[in-house]
C-alpha cells in the first residue's frame, strides 16, 4: 500500500481491489476499509468511489441505529475528507459525530477519526462543529 499515490493509475488500482470486494459480497469490510483508508491517506480514491462512500454516509443518517459498516465507512470518510466534495462535507462531519457518540468518548475509533480530520490544513475549520449527545435530539441543519 506505500506505493499507493494520487494517480489515475492508484485510483483505478483502488477502484479495482474495491469491485473484488463487492463481487464476492463483502463491499463491506474491515480489511476494505484498511484499503481504503490507505487510499484515502495517498489521495487515490476515485470520484465515484467517494460518492459511494459519501452516499453510504448519508443513508447511515436516517437509520436509528448505526452498526459496524456505518463506523467503518466514517472512519474512511475521516481521512478522505479532503476528497469529499465541500457541499458533503457537512453531512459527513454529522455521521462523524453520530458514530462518536455511539461509542465511548476514548475510543480509538473515535481518536483516529478526530486527529485526522485536525491534520487536514485544507479543510475549512468554520461549520467544523462537535456535538454532544444531548445536542443531537433537535434535528441537524445541513
Amino acid at each position: 500500500m506505500q506505493s499507493l499515490d494520487g494517480s489515475d493509475r492508484s485510483k483505478v488500482i483502488v477502484d479495482r481491489v474495491a469491485a473484488r470486494f463487492d463481487a464476492a459480497g463483502n463491499g463491506e469490510n474491515g480489511y476494505l476499509s484498511r484499503v481504503s483508508i490507505a487510499a484515502a491517506d495517498a489521495h487515490a480514491l476515485s470520484a465515484p468511489l467517494v460518492t459511494k462512500l459519501v452516499a453510504a454516509g448519508k443513508a447511515s443518517l436516517g437509520k436509528p441505529d448505526r452498526d459496524f459498516e456505518d463506523s467503518e465507512n466514517a472512519r474512511v470518510l475521516a481521512h478522505a475528507m479532503g476528497q469529499v466534495p465541500a457541499a458533503d462535507r457537512p453531512s459527513v462531519y454529522r455521521l462523524i459525530t453520530l458514530i462518536a457518540n455511539d461509542v465511548t468518548a476514548m475510543a480509538g475509533s473515535n481518536a483516529e477519526m478526530y486527529a485526522t480530520l485536525a491534520r487536514r490544513p485544507c479543510i475549512p475549520r468554520s461549520g467544523w462543529t462537535f456535538f454532544h449527545q444531548a445536542d443531537l435530539h433537535e434535528p441537524l441543519a445541513e
